[in-house]
C-alpha cells in the first residue's frame, strides 16, 4: 500500500485566505494599470523625448528597469526549483517531510524521489537559462540602437544624394531634348552639380561618423544635409585622411567648376531653364518625383530621431487635421 503525505488543515485555510486577498487585490492593481497605464507611458514618453542628448541613455535606463521587474520573480521561481530539487536528492524524499500540502500526496522515496528532485533542477536550470536569454537579447537591442540610428541617418543622407542625382540627370535630358544646342554646356554642367552632390553626400557621412553632434537630426530635412556647410580645413584634412577619392573629388569640382563658368552659352541656358523648359511635361514630372522623394526623406528622417517621436504622433492625431504643406524645390543644372 502506497505511503500517504497527508494535507495539513493549517495549510488549506491559509492558502483560501490568501487566495481571498490576493485576488481581489490582483484585480484592483489591474483595474489602477489599466486606469492610469496612459498617463504612465506619456510620462515615460515625455521623460525619454525631453532632452534629445540623452534619449538613447534614457532608453537603455527603461529597458533596465523593465528588465528587472521581469527578471526578479523568475529569477526567485528559478532558484526555488533549484534548491527545492536540491533538497528532494538529499532526503531522497518527495514530498519533503516538512511540507505542508492542500491535498494528500503519495510519498516517493529512493530512485523515484531523485528523479523528481532532477526534475525540479532541471526546470530551474532553463528558467535561469531563458532569463539569461532574455537579459542578453533585450540588453544587446537596446545597446544596438545607437548603431541602428546612425545606419539610419546615413540611409537618409544616400537617399537624399540618389535623388538629387536623378533630378540633375533628368534636368539634362529635359536640356539635350528641347535645346540640342546647348548639349554640351547641360553636361559640364550636370557633371559640377553631380560632382556636388557626391561631394556633400561624403562630407555628410564623415560628419555623421566622426562628428553627429554636429548634425541637426530633428531640425528637418534641409538642416541635416546642410551640415556640412560649416566645413573647415581640419574636417577637409580628416575625411581625405580616411577616404583615398576625397582629394581626387575635390580636384573634379575644381576642374568642373571652371569649365562651367568658361562656357559662353551657361547664361542664355540658365534663362531657357527658367523659362520654356520648367514648362515642359518632363520637367514637371520630374519635379513632382523629387518633391515626392523629399517628403518620403523627411518622414524616413523622423523615424530615425527618437527625439522626433513625440511630434510624430501629435501630427497623426486624429483631433488634430493638419494638411502637410508642399514645398517645390528644384535646381538648375
Amino acid at each position: 500500500m502506497p505511503e500517504i503525505h497527508k494535507a495539513d488543515p493549517g495549510a488549506r485555510r491559509k492558502t483560501i485566505m490568501l487566495l481571498a486577498v490576493i485576488v481581489p487585490i490582483g484585480l484592483i492593481a489591474l483595474g489602477l494599470l489599466m486606469r492610469f497605464s496612459p498617463g504612465i507611458v506619456n510620462g515615460l514618453q515625455d521623460w525619454i523625448l525631453g532632452d534629445p542628448a540623452r534619449t538613447l541613455v534614457r532608453v537603455k535606463l527603461v529597458v533596465a528597469g523593465g528588465l528587472v521587474i521581469f527578471v526578479t520573480p523568475l529569477l526567485a521561481v528559478g532558484w526555488y526549483f533549484w534548491r527545492l530539487g536540491s533538497r528532494v536528492i538529499r532526503t531522497e524524499r518527495h514530498p519533503l517531510p516538512e511540507s505542508k500540502l492542500v491535498r494528500d500526496a503519495v510519498i516517493r522515496r529512493g530512485a523515484a524521489a531523485v528523479r523528481v528532485g532532477w526534475f525540479f533542477r532541471v526546470v530551474g536550470v532553463l528558467l535561469l537559462l531563458l532569463l539569461i536569454g532574455i537579459v542578453r537579447i533585450t540588453w544587446s537591442l537596446a545597446s544596438r540602437m545607437d548603431a541602428l540610428q546612425a545606419a539610419c541617418f546615413d540611409q537618409v543622407g544616400v537617399r537624399y544624394a540618389d535623388a538629387q542625382r536623378a533630378w540633375q540627370n533628368t534636368l539634362q535630358d529635359v536640356v539635350i531634348e528641347s535645346r540640342p544646342e546647348y548639349a554640351e554646356a547641360a553636361r559640364v554642367a550636370v557633371g559640377l552639380q553631380l560632382s556636388l552632390i557626391d561631394r556633400k553626400e561624403a562630407r555628410l557621412a564623415h560628419l555623421l561618423r566622426a562628428h553627429p553632434e554636429r548634425v541637426p537630426r530633428h531640425e528637418g530635412l534641409a538642416a541635416f544635409v546642410d551640415a556640412a556647410a560649416e566645413w573647415s580645413d581640419e574636417d577637409e584634412a580628416a575625411l581625405r585622411s580616411e577616404s583615398s577619392s576625397a582629394e581626387a573629388l575635390s580636384a573634379r569640382v575644381d576642374s568642373l567648376r571652371a569649365l562651367n563658368d568658361a562656357y559662353s552659352d551657361w547664361p542664355a541656358l540658365r534663362e531657357a531653364m527658367r523659362g520654356e523648359l520648367t514648362q515642359t511635361d518632363e520637367y514637371r514630372a520630374a519635379l513632382d518625383s523629387l518633391v515626392a522623394r523629399q517628403t518620403e526623406l523627411e518622414e524616413m528622417l523622423a523615424g530615425c530621431a527618437l527625439e522626433n517621436l513625440r511630434e510624430r504622433i501629435e501630427d497623426q492625431a486624429p483631433q488634430q487635421p493638419a494638411g502637410r504643406g508642399r514645398r517645390e524645390s528644384g535646381g538648375a543644372a
